[in-house]
C-alpha cells in the first residue's frame, strides 16, 4: 500500500490509522462462533450461525501523470504500475443468539491492506430488540460515502469523503426505528492522533468525538443526512473542533439503473478524508487557530444487471478561497487545494463466483507547495479479477 505523505515530510499510510483496533478481535469472535456450534451456509435467524464470506482479488494498477515526483494526490511514487491482492477480505458474520428477545449478531472482517499485510476492517456486536440497536466494536462510519469503485484504499476518492476501511471507527453506536421508513443513529467514537498542521505539531482527542445520522428509504428513494463533532487539543495547549455535515441521496431510475449523489462541508476534517496533505488549521499572528474549510461531493450513475455492471461518476474536492489565503501566509510544503476526479468502470460476472473488471479514472489536483501552486494530472487504469465465496 502507498503511504501518504504528511505535511511534515514523514509517510504514514492511512491503514496505519485506521488499524489501530486489537487483531485479536477477529480470532475471539471466530472462536466464539465456533464454541457457539454455528450452521454453515444457514439463513441469519435466531439461533446461533456462522457465515463465511470473501473475495479474492488480483488487481493490475497502472498511473500516468504529468508529474515525475506525485502520481496522485497521497503517493509520491511517479508513473508506475503494481500487480496486488491487498483488496482480498475475509468476512465472520452471524447470530450469537436471542436471550431475553435480544438478537445478538456479530460481523468481523480483515483485508491485506495494511502496512504489514492483513488489517481488521470491522469487528463488532450488536444487540437489538424491538426498535432499538446497539453496536460496540469497530465499524463503519456514519459519514463513509456509497462510492461504487475498484479501488477501496482511500487515494481514488472521487468525493473526497472515505470509504472503506479507512471509513472504520471503534465505536459505541445507538440506533432507532422511528417507522418503518426513517432510521436515527449517534454515535461516540475516538479520534486518531495524527499530524494535520504547518507547524508539525501531534494532536489528541480531547474527548470522543460525536456522529449522528438520519437515514431514509421509501420506495426508490434512499437519503442520509450525516455529522461529525470532534475535539482536538495540540501539545501546546491550544485547540480545535473537526466538524462535518454530509448528504446522500440515491434514486433508482428503473430496474436496473441508479443515481447517486452526496456533498459535504468540513473543518479541519483530515480523519474523514483520503489524504494527508490536507491541513487541518493555521495558526493565527496572536496565537489563535482556524480550522481549514474544505466543501465537495459526488455523483454517480450505476447501471447493474444479472451478467455485468457499469458505473461512471465525477467527484470534486475544494478547500475554501478563506483557507487558501491563510495557508499561504505559511507556506506549507504539501498542501492540496482541490481535486477533481471522473471515473468510468464496468464489471462482467462471468460466473456467480468469477469476476472481472475494469475502471478508467482521470484526476486534476492543485497543491500548494511553498509559495507556488502546482497542478497535476493523471490517468489510473485498474483490471481487476475477483472469486467470491
Amino acid at each position: 500500500m502507498h503511504g501518504n505523505r504528511n505535511v511534515d515530510g514523514s509517510t504514514m499510510s492511512a491503514a496505519d490509522r485506521a488499524g489501530v483496533f486489537p487483531r485479536g478481535v477477529l480470532l475471539v469472535v471466530a472462536c466464539l462462533a465456533l464454541v457457539l456450534r454455528p450452521g454453515f451456509g444457514d439463513e441469519p435467524g435466531d439461533g446461533p450461525a456462522l457465515h463465511v464470506h470473501g473475495v479474492v482479488v488480483m488487481d493490475l494498477l497502472r498511473n500516468r501523470n504529468v508529474d515525475d515526483t506525485f502520481a496522485h494526490y497521497a503517493a509520491r511514487t511517479g508513473a508506475a504500475s503494481r500487480s496486488t491482492g491487498g483488496q482480498s477480505w475475509l468476512e465472520l458474520s452471524g447470530v450469537l443468539g436471542r436471550p431475553r428477545g435480544i438478537r445478538l449478531s456479530y460481523c468481523a472482517s480483515a483485508d491485506f491492506m495494511g502496512k504489514h499485510g492483513s488489517e481488521i476492517v470491522s469487528a463488532w456486536i450488536r444487540a437489538r430488540h424491538g426498535r432499538w440497536s446497539l453496536l460496540a466494536g469497530k465499524a463503519e462510519s456514519l459519514l463513509a460515502t456509497n462510492e461504487t469503485t475498484l479501488n477501496h484504499d482511500g487515494f481514488y476518492s472521487s468525493g473526497g469523503i472515505q470509504t472503506g476501511i479507512h471509513a472504520n471507527l471503534d465505536e459505541l453506536r445507538l440506533g432507532f426505528d422511528a417507522s418503518s421508513s426513517v432510521t436515527l443513529f449517534a454515535l461516540l467514537t475516538n479520534e486518531p492522533a495524527s499530524n494535520g498542521g504547518p507547524d508539525g505539531q501531534v494532536f489528541h482527542s480531547r474527548r470522543p468525538a460525536f456522529q449522528a445520522a438520519l437515514q431514509y428509504h421509501s420506495g426508490c428513494l434512499s437519503a442520509k443526512l450525516a455529522g461529525h463533532l470532534g475535539a482536538m487539543r495540540l501539545g501546546d495547549g491550544r485547540h480545535f473542533d473537526p466538524r462535518a455535515l454530509m448528504t446522500e441521496v440515491k434514486v433508482a431510475l428503473g430496474r436496473s439503473l441508479t443515481w447517486t449523489f452526496t456533498t459535504f462541508r468540513a473543518c479541519a476534517g483530515s480523519e474523514l478524508f483520503t489524504t494527508d496533505i490536507l491541513v487541518d488549521y493555521v495558526s493565527l499572528p496572536g496565537g489563535g487557530i482556524r480550522e481549514t474549510a474544505t466543501a465537495g461531493g459526488l455523483s454517480q450513475l450505476i447501471f447493474e444487471s444479472p451478467h455485468w455492471d457499469a458505473w461512471a461518476g465525477f467527484g470534486l474536492f475544494t478547500v475554501s478561497e478563506r483557507s487558501r489565503r491563510r495557508l499561504a501566509t505559511v507556506e506549507p510544503e504539501d498542501a492540496l487545494l482541490d481535486n477533481r476526479r471522473c471515473s468510468l468502470g464496468g464489471r462482467w460476472h462471468i460466473t456467480p463466483t468469477l469476476h472481472a473488471a475494469l475502471e478508467l479514472s482521470r484526476y486534476s489536483t492543485r497543491h500548494l507547495r511553498g509559495r507556488q501552486i502546482d497542478h497535476v494530472s493523471g490517468t489510473v487504469v485498474q483490471l481487476q479479477l475477483a472469486v467470491t465465496f
